[in-house]
């Protein structure tokens, strides 16, 4: 099974060719560098004199540049004499510029003490090219929630912080689960992407809508929230967006945190961090803790969840960054079930569904290397993931009781080569993962009290067992140009070439609601483009606009869990075109983005409960659009003082939608799609520095 994302082949033809040329010209540029060159070196620090790592050092325009080592400092070679400006940006602190001047074969000095400061044009972002980027020469929206902002709120669920960015919602499942509604409207399926550093947190073959809750968020060092299609840098499960936690580097020096807190019902929580470096080396460790006894009945919360993080530096520009991430979580009941009007004003407590469980196992380990030459830089990331889901869904309980045994492995590796040139940069790369794993979902019969208390069951008859692996391989490739300072042209293109090989333990069904395909393998091979542009029309204003593809190739659950349709292995992958433009400013008080984007879905999977047979099938339905406005500002009147709102506007629309039983929903508005989305947030330190 193929699809391609082209009506007209030439764009895809057309990008290929950019890159390869751009790629030659660059290459041949930095071969005709000047032979007259010296050398700048220096350091770089907070204000409080601490140092900075992974600082990101440039001279502008000679494509030259660095970053950081654990000590903040940095050595840049081969810089072509004469008066060259040194710029230095970092997340969370203003940028340092220094006018030094080169000379052949001597050292020049640029040591930089650089302050804290708002969000601005020269916030540097990664999840956008897998490499640090000024914010403003994405043409994108990425939201960004600071280390300091998840220190402070010390959050309890994710979207405490991710729906500080304009447009997103996170919605509290109850327990530790979560859905999202960005770009698209509230839903369930394999829309998004999940990673921690970059990596993905799960395979694309084995999608799970909660999976922030396999992260721990508040050890986190920041989170970047890119909005639109990001298929072409990270292919299928980006069509809605991308979330990637950032993990905390090690401090230079002893650093321990202790946070406790507690409550009614048993709560307790522990939050803990230890960082220390020495030499070459550096070693955080964060652990986050809980156990809620609950306040309603059988519907108690427990995690564990703990970051290991090891750098290593090899020489003054080669490292190995190691981290190690696990979770257990065992939430019954997601927090309890539904009740009706007249319980939740007498007996709130009170939980229809105590035999409800979710338990939760992930650990993920990953090493990456990265190796820094004068105009170019290496990176390879090997990583390995391990998944297990085992679930008693209460919202099953009264027309489909099942419980679910789901486990997931991983190997992985990713590859990246990045050249810089006098006008720009290319990146080249790959992307390899290999995903066994295997489901067993069993009927239940449950008993219940006569008050409809479901307190017991008996396992009934096994109606899915198999073995499932997924295998991709995804080469892509991005071009920036900037043929004058102020103006950034980019080009990206990534092809993927995905498949499933599906062995059935139990015999083939094609009738009832729980039919079972035959073992077979399937494969998807698909293009993904992104053209963008920025300019900046002053120091503190920005424009951008861009074109994005989106894909996603179907889950392992909707292709091999058949249920009642007629053929769940034949879905075809869900395709999306996107368009956005938008501006960004900012001041010492004020700062403001935002942008209007317009996504068209074709072929987009859903579930449809067929009323007639009582069944749920799954199917390609149709063609919907989604048109939005967002919007964010953030105001510091003075440095006690910060406001912050967010606000979007959304329209979900059918296009073509015919049910399988010819319920024409076209034209109609979208489902749990919000119109309205906004948050508001006043932060006041009457101590500097708290």
């Amino acid at each position: 099974m193929s699809s391609s994302p082209f009506a007209q082949p030439r764009l895809a033809r057309a990008i290929y060719m950019l890159l390869v040329v751009a790629g030659t010209l660059g290459a041949s540029r930095a071969v005709s560098a000047q032979a007259e060159t010296g050398v700048i070196e220096g350091r770089v620090t907070a204000a409080s004199n601490e140092p900075l790592a992974r600082v990101s050092v440039q001279v502008e325009g000679t494509g030259r540049s660095t970053v950081t080592d654990a000590q903040g400092h940095y050595r840049i070679a081969d810089v072509p004499a004469g008066n060259r400006v040194v710029v230095a940006r970092h997340l969370g602190n203003d940028q340092g510029r220094q006018t030094v001047i080169v000379r052949f074969g001597t050292v020049a000095t640029a040591d930089f003490a650089l302050t804290e400061t708002a969000i601005g044009l020269s916030e540097l972002v990664v999840t956008a090219t897998r490499d640090e980027e000024r914010k403003a020469d994405i043409p994108a929206t990425i939201g960004v929630v600071s280390g300091a902002d998840i220190q402070k709120s010390r959050p309890h669920h994710s979207a405490e912080i991710v729906n500080r960015v304009p447009g997103v919602l996170n919605i509290d499942l109850g327990g530790e689960g979560s859905t999202v509604a960005m770009r698209l409207p509230i839903n369930y399926s394999a829309v998004y992407g999940y990673l921690e550093d970059g990596i993905p947190i799960r395979s694309t073959g084995f999608f799970n809508h909660n999976a922030l809750y396999e992260i721990n968020v508040p050890g986190a060092d920041r989170v970047e929230v890119f909005k639109g299609p990001a298929s072409a840098l990270y292919g299928s499960d980006a069509i809605g967006g991308v979330f990637n936690v950032l993990t905390r580097a090690p401090s230079s020096g002893p650093d321990a945190e202790l946070y406790v807190e507690g409550g009614g019902h048993s709560y307790q929580r522990v939050l803990s961090s230890f960082s220390n470096s020495r030499g070459a080396d550096g070693l955080r460790a964060d652990l986050n803790v809980m156990h809620f006894g609950g306040w309603r009945d059988g519907a108690h919360q427990v995690r564990q969840t703990g970051t290991l993080r090891w750098d290593h530096a090899l020489e003054s520009d080669t490292r190995l960054k190691t981290v190690v991430t696990f979770t257990n979580i065992d939430s019954p009941g997601d927090g309890g079930s539904d009740i009706p009007l007249s319980d939740f004003d007498s007996a709130p407590h009170v939980n229809y569904t105590p035999i409800a469980m979710r338990k939760v196992q992930a650990l993920r380990w990953s090493t990456d290397y990265e190796k820094r030459f004068d105009a170019s830089s290496f990176g390879v990331t090997a990583y390995a993931r391990y998944n297990r889901l085992n679930l008693l869904p209460f919202w099953q309980l009264t027309y489909d009781p099942q419980v679910w045994d789901a486990h997931n492995k991983s190997l992985g590796l990713m590859t990246k080569y990045r050249r810089n040139f006098a006008h720009g940069n290319t990146i080249f790369g790959a992307d390899f993962d290999y995903s066994p794993g295997d489901n067993v979902e069993d009927e239940i019969i449950p008993t219940t009290t006569p008050s409809f208390v479901f307190n017991s069951y008996t396992v009934g008859q096994r109606q899915y067992q198999y073995d499932v692996t997924f295998k991709g391989i995804s080469p892509y490739a991005q071009l920036e140009l900037v043929p004058v300072p102020a103006l950034h042209l980019s080009a990206g293109v990534r092809f993927d070439q995905l498949g499933y090989d599906y062995t059935n333990s139990l015999a083939v069904l094609d009738t009832g609601a729980h039919r079972r395909p035959a073992s077979t393998s399937v494969s998807y091979s698909h293009v993904s483009p992104k053209l963008g542009v920025t300019y900046d029309v002053m120091p503190w204003l920005n424009l951008f606009a861009a074109y994005r593809h989106g894909f996603r190739v179907p889950s392992e659950e909707q292709l091999f869990v058949q249920g009642s349709a007629s053929n769940s292995v034949g879905l075809h992958p869900v395709k999306a075109n996107s368009y956005e433009a938008g501006f960004r400013t900012s001041g010492s008080t004020v700062s403001l983005e935002a942008s209007a984007y317009s996504m068209d879905v074709t072929d987009d999977i859903v579930y449809f409960y067929n009323t007639a047979t009582f069944t749920s099938e799954v199917s390609n339905a149709g063609r919907t659009r989604h048109r939005g406005i967002e919007a964010g500002i953030k105001y510091n009147p003075s440095k006690q003082w910060r406001i912050e709102s967010a606000y979007a506007y959304v329209r979900n629309r059918y296009l073509q939608w015919v049910t399988a039983t010819g319920s024409d929903f076209s034209g109609n508005e979208m489902e749990a799609g919000p119109r309205h989305i906004a948050n508001s947030r006043v932060t006041c330190a009457p101590v500097p520095g708290t």
